[in-house]
């Protein structure tokens, strides 16, 4: 064999090992490369359906509170077992308790009955109101396995959740539920109005009380109650000033059981202008009323007031109406001649009376 043909013959075993080695190379790389982790630069975004669900909700604090909000109580209750975080440490759980307890009146401290009240609270800015001020809601972070699990329990046990102020909501709503109606009896607020009135003389029922508390707002019905925590006064006239302050918001219940269980003393003891609105709110007529408007004529009352009290009676205001006066005690004749500017004797000869002697209860008509 000549040089040239060796020469050639060498070339080319040196390019086919070559070309070996370089195969072996490439394959013995793409396994090991296949083997060993990715390094985080070599990544490559996971196909979507190779994803999986975030430790973390998408949405802000401030947009689950706004969607929660606008959930009803029972999916909300539900919501208090996610415990799935959303942002800054809250949980779906937190912001649920924050919304029952801020929207739905959710008595968190019947739930927490026998163990530490929440000592943290955070404030959570999600808006502002239409008059510009901020929508904030109170958060109770860092709650305890324990309270976890009593205001589950709570949840689970409870028909109605709610503080006294719920109830009231609920039934001032229009809630025929006779479960809401009986919890809402059991509650301090209405407790003190069944104290107050089981002292008079005649009785009132569970019913007709809780139809006059839902006839005002919740206002009144909690100051007079925090009045009573501090005072306990069972008298009369903390009863008419509690029907009166009822009164005021147009309830015809309250004139109804001011007339029911005090009625000889409203038309005494009331100025003329709480015995105006009285007599406008008993606008249906019954025995009760027009005995009412018969004894307000009998007392020395303004004009305004006979007028209304004449119309209660269906007597044509136009015509002259004859008083009557019931005597009281300490009363005389003489008293009461001056106390309806006439004259002495002229009294006496109308009621045709043989002697000045008054007895305490009598009727005089006065001319």
């Amino acid at each position: 064999m000549s040089n040239p043909d060796v020469r050639k013959l060498t070339v080319a075993l040196m390019t086919s090992c070559a070309l070996n080695v370089t195969l072996l190379f490439l394959f013995f790389y793409t396994a090991v490369k296949d083997w060993l982790p990715s390094t985080y630069y070599d990544c490559k975004p996971c196909r979507e359906i190779e994803q999986q669900s975030p430790l973390v909700i998408d949405n802000s604090s401030k947009e689950v509170i706004r969607y929660f909000k606008k959930m009803p109580l029972e999916w909300l209750l539900a919501r208090l077992k996610n415990q799935q975080p959303v942002e800054n440490g809250y949980t779906q759980y937190d912001l649920a308790l924050a919304i029952l307890t801020e929207f739905h009146y959710f008595d968190i401290k019947r739930a927490f009955s026998g163990l530490p009240q929440p000592e943290q609270k955070r404030t959570i800015i999600y808006g502002k109101y239409r008059d510009g001020s901020p929508a904030e809601l109170t958060v109770y972070p860092g709650l305890s396995q324990k309270h976890y699990e009593a205001i589950i329990a709570f949840v689970q046990t409870e028909r109605w959740p709610l503080t006294s102020k719920g109830l009231f909501m609920n039934l001032r709503k229009g809630n025929q539920d006779p479960s809401l109606a009986d919890a809402f009896l059991l509650t301090p607020e209405f407790l003190a109005v069944e104290l107050l009135f089981g002292r008079g003389i005649v009785s009132i029922n569970k019913k007709e009380l809780l139809s006059l508390v839902l006839q005002a707002d919740w206002t009144i019905l909690s100051t007079f109650a925090n009045q009573q925590k501090a005072s306990q006064d069972l008298s009369a006239s903390q009863r008419h000033r509690f029907l009166i302050d009822y009164m005021e918001k147009k309830s015809k219940t309250a004139a109804h059981l001011l007339l029911k269980s005090d009625g000889p003393a409203a038309a005494l003891k009331l100025d003329d202008a709480h015995l105006l609105l009285l007599l406008e709110l008993l606008d249906e007529k019954s025995p009760e009323t027009e005995k009412f408007a018969l004894d307000v004529l009998t007392s020395p009352r303004s004009d305004a007031v006979r007028k209304m009290a004449a119309a209660r009676l269906a007597v044509p205001i136009a015509q002259k109406i004859e008083r009557m006066y019931l005597v009281q005690e300490g009363d005389s004749l003489w008293k009461i001649s001056r106390r309806f500017n006439i004259n002495l004797d002229a009294l006496k000869s109308y009621n045709k009376l043989n002697s000045d002697i008054l007895k305490p209860g009598m009727s005089l008509k006065i001319p």
